[in-house]
C-alpha cells in the first residue's frame, strides 16, 4: 500500500468534518466493539454517526499503512472481528447512499474504502460518484484512485469522467482545486484530464491555477514514462493489413488544411493567452520547448474517444515514402503508419498505448482509401493527400469481440530525407 494514501485520506476527512484546531473526532469510539459502533451509526446525532463510521474504518484499515494526524486509538481498543460482521458493509452502504448529513456520507465512504483491504468494496465506493454533492464525488474519485494504486486493480470506469466534470472551470473554486488535487494522483491514467487541467492553469483563482499546475507536473512524467514503455512492447504492435489497395491520384484534391498555417508547442508545454509558457514536465523552459510544430494533418480518429490527429511526418525510403500520423497526446497515444511504394500501393499499420495495463492487443485493417494530389516523393516536396482507414481492435483473450474504429482526414507533410 502506498503510505501517502492514508495521509491524504485522513486529512480530507478531518479537515472537512472537525475543527482545524482540534484535528480529532468529537467522539473517540476507538474502544467500542463493532456491535456498539453499528448501534452508534444509527444515532439521531449526525456527529455520533460520522464518528462511528470513521472508527469502523479505522478498525479495518490496513494496519501497515502510515497514518499522520489520525484519530487517537485508546490502549484498550479491541482488535478487528473476523469474519467481518454481516451488518457492517450494508450499514455503511446505506449511510453512504441515503444519509442526509454530508460528513456521515464522507466517513462512510472512506470506511468502505478502508474495508477494501479485506474484501472487494470497490463497486460500493463507486456509488458515491453519483452523490448530489460535488465534493463527495471528488472524495469518491480520490478513494477509487487510492484503491487502484494500492491493490493494483483497474481504475473504476466512471472515475475519470466524474473528475472531468468536477474540473469544469465554471464551477466553484473550492470544488475545482480539490478536483485538480485529486487529478494529480492519477499517474499515467491522467491523460484524459490533461486538457481540463491545461485550461485551469489560466483560471482567475490563484489557488486553482496552483493545483492545476501541480497536477500537471505530477501527471506528465508518468504518462511519458508509461507510454514509452508500452509503445516498446512488441505484443502491442501487431497490425494485420491484408487489404490490397493502391492510392488514387486526384490532381485537384483540395482542403482548407492545404492553405492554412497553424502551429503549436509540444503538448506538455502550456501557453497562456498572454504568451507566457510553462513546461509541465519539469517546470523548466528550454530551447526545444519553444519550437513550434506545424499542424500537417487534420484527421479525425474515433479510437479511445473522438479526437483530432494533427501531425503527420513523411520520410523518403528506397521504395517510396513512409508517413506517420499522430496527435491527441497525452489523452490519446496512437499512431497510423502508411508505407507507399513507387506503384502507389500502400500498407497501413496502426498502434496504440493505453494509460492502464491491457491484455495484448491486435489490430486488423478492414478498409482503406488514399488519395494523393501527386506521386512526386522528392524530399522537400509536400504530400497533399486524404486518407481513410477503418480497423478492428481485439484483446487477445478468449471470447473477446473486436471493436471498430476509423481515422479519416487530410494530410500535408513535407518529405524528409531518409536518416
Amino acid at each position: 500500500m502506498h503510505s501517502p494514501t492514508r495521509i491524504v485520506r485522513l486529512s480530507l476527512i478531518i479537515l472537512a468534518v472537525f475543527p482545524a484546531s482540534a484535528a480529532q473526532p468529537v467522539h473517540n469510539f476507538s474502544d467500542k466493539p463493532v456491535a456498539e459502533l453499528l448501534s452508534l451509526l444509527e444515532s439521531t446525532d449526525a456527529t455520533v454517526r460520522h464518528c462511528a463510521a470513521m472508527f469502523i474504518g479505522e478498525r479495518y484499515r490496513n494496519p501497515k499503512a502510515i497514518v499522520v494526524n489520525g484519530p487517537i486509538i485508546k490502549p484498550n481498543s479491541p482488535a478487528p472481528e473476523f469474519p467481518i460482521p454481516d451488518k457492517v458493509i450494508p450499514a455503511l452502504t446505506a449511510h453512504l447512499k441515503t444519509d442526509a448529513d454530508w460528513a456521515v456520507r464522507v466517513c462512510a465512504l472512506f470506511a468502505l474504502s478502508d474495508l477494501r483491504f479485506h474484501t472487494d468494496t470497490t463497486p460500493i465506493v463507486a456509488l458515491a460518484l453519483d452523490d448530489k454533492d460535488k465534493l463527495i464525488r471528488i472524495r469518491a474519485c480520490t478513494a477509487l484512485i487510492d484503491i487502484s494504486h494500492d491493490y493494483s486493480e483497474p481504475l473504476h470506469a466512471k472515475t475519470i469522467p466524474t473528475l472531468i466534470g468536477c474540473l469544469d472551470s465554471r464551477g466553484e473554486d473550492e470544488q475545482i482545486w480539490q478536483a485538480a488535487y485529486a487529478s494529480g494522483q492519477l499517474g499515467p491514467n491522467g491523460g484524459a484530464v490533461f486538457p481540463a487541467l491545461r485550461t485551469l492553469t489560466m483560471h482567475d483563482s490563484p489557488k486553482v491555477r496552483h493545483y492545476a499546475q501541480e497536477a500537471l507536473s505530477r501527471i506528465v512524467p508518468t504518462i511519458v514514462s508509461a507510454r514509452a514503455g508500452a509503445g516498446a512492447a512488441p505484443a502491442k504492435l501487431a497490425c494485420e493489413d491484408a487489404v490490397s489497395k493502391a492510392a488514387t491520384l486526384v490532381p485537384k484534391l483540395d482542403s482548407p488544411l492545404f492553405h492554412e498555417s497553424k502551429t503549436s508547442l509540444n503538448w506538455w508545454v502550456v501557453e497562456s493567452e498572454s504568451g507566457e509558457v510553462n513546461d509541465t514536465s519539469d517546470g523548466k523552459i528550454g530551447p526545444d520547448d519553444l519550437v513550434r510544430i506545424e499542424h500537417t494533418a487534420s484527421c479525425k480518429s474515433t479510437h479511445q474517444g473522438e479526437h483530432l490527429m494533427e501531425f503527420c511526418e513523411a520520410v523518403q525510403d528506397v521504395l517510396g515514402v513512409r508517413l506517420s500520423l499522430s496527435g491527441g497526446m497525452p489523452a490519446y497515444a496512437s499512431s497510423l503508419r502508411i508505407s507507399i511504394d513507387s506503384t502507389l500501393a500502400f500498407r497501413c499499420e496502426f498502434s496504440a498505448a493505453y494509460p492502464a495495463p491491457t491484455p495484448p492487443l491486435r489490430w486488423k485493417i478492414t478498409k482503406k482509401e488514399l488519395q494523393l494530389r501527386s506521386r512526386d516523393f522528392t524530399p522537400g516536396q509536400r504530400v497533399f493527400g486524404w486518407i481513410s482507414v477503418t480497423f478492428e481492435e481485439t484483446e487477445a483473450v478468449k471470447g473477446a469481440r473486436p471493436k471498430t474504429y476509423q481515422i479519416e482526414g487530410y494530410i500535408k507533410p513535407v518529405i524528409q530525407h531518409q536518416p
